[in-house]
């Protein structure tokens, strides 16, 4: 019955499209989704990297893990067991990307920059592209996991590896 405590250093990430976009919504795209997925997880294997979750974009919401969020991850667990290559420790690490487009009404520096802060367990970070044009990027990691059939989730640390 204890939530899964791990400690990961990820050290790389694949972009897979696996929904289909549209302007305001984004829809699961079945059977090729899976098709990813699958030779996603035989390859990670394969190389001795296990897959452990995946991460998204709220481009419109708070980076929260959503009802959808955590359907999608316990149907990406229960696969994973039916495929024959489970997650391990069982628990789907979920990882949620927030990111707001700022137009400065004062121009800052014209030398290009970035800067990073925490806040609780999420990391927020600031990337100016013009010197009137900044990225603000929010990220939020959430694990995921079944106990005692109840599905269960738990808010992570973000932080940069030195």
């Amino acid at each position: 019955g204890d939530e899964p405590v791990r400690r990961l250093k990820i050290c790389s990430a694949h972009p897979q499209q696996t929904a289909r976009r549209k302007p305001t919504s984004v829809e699961e795209s079945g059977a090729g989704g899976a098709r990813t997925r699958k030779v996603l997880r035989a390859l990670s294997y394969m190389r001795g990297v296990a897959l452990v979750g995946g991460y998204h974009s709220h481009p419109s919401h708070d980076c929260d893990i959503s009802a959808a969020d955590m359907k999608y991850a316990l149907d990406e667990l229960r696969e994973a067991e039916k495929s024959g290559y489970p997650i391990p420790g069982g628990a789907w690490l979920e990882i949620i990307v927030t990111i707001r487009k700022r137009k400065y009404v004062l121009e800052y520096s014209p030398e290009l920059f970035w800067s990073v802060r925490y806040a609780q367990r999420k990391m927020q970070c600031l990337i100016q592209t013009a010197p009137s044009v900044g990225y603000y990027l929010t990220i939020g990691a959430f694990w995921v996991w079944v106990d005692r059939g109840r599905a269960r989730h738990r808010e992570t640390k973000v932080r940069i590896s030195r």
